[in-house]
C-alpha cells in the first residue's frame, strides 16, 4: 500500500517520469478495466462507465503531461484521490 501511495503522490505532483506501468497500476487499483482495442489507443473503463482513452505506450515510457492531467482530473472528479 505504501508503494501505491507513493505512485498516487507522483501522479498528484505530475512527475515528468510517470510511467505507463504506474498509470495502469493506479487505474486497476481504482476499479478500471482495460478494454481491448484494435488501434494504438488504450481504453480503460470503470463500473460507472467512466472512460479513459490514452495513446498506447510501451512500459517504462513516460506519459505525456496532458495524459497525466487527464487521469488526475478524472480520478479527482470521482473522489478517488
Amino acid at each position: 500500500m505504501n508503494n501505491l501511495k507513493f505512485i498516487i503522490n507522483r501522479l498528484k505532483n505530475k512527475a515528468k517520469d510517470f510511467t505507463w506501468d504506474e498509470m495502469v497500476r493506479i487505474l486497476i487499483h481504482f476499479g478500471y478495466k482495460e478494454i481491448p482495442g484494435s488501434d494504438t489507443r488504450q481504453k480503460f473503463i470503470n463500473r460507472n462507465q467512466q472512460l479513459i482513452v490514452l495513446q498506447d505506450s510501451t512500459p517504462k515510457v513516460s506519459l505525456k503531461m496532458y495524459e497525466l492531467e487527464q487521469i488526475y482530473k478524472i480520478l479527482t472528479e470521482e473522489n478517488l484521490i
